[in-house]
């Protein structure tokens, strides 16, 4: 699930600066790029935390 999230939240941020960057003073489009940059962090670290109690689990209940 990593490897498929990290491209889509580098396009995000991308597309999240590239709203701020074109703003030309309009407060919603920078807000909107704001959002799309919070969201997609916010979104990894979801992924991450996800990874990490699986890999969690998976060591605690691991049958040897």
């Amino acid at each position: 699930l990593i490897v498929l999230a990290t491209p889509i939240v580098v396009i995000m941020v991308l597309w999240g600066g590239f709203y701020i960057l074109t703003a030309g003073g309009n407060e919603e489009r920078y807000k909107t790029g704001r959002k799309t940059i919070l969201y997609a962090a916010v979104g990894f670290v979801v992924v991450l935390l996800a990874d990490s109690v699986a890999g969690i689990l998976e060591s605690i209940f691991k049958t040897q």
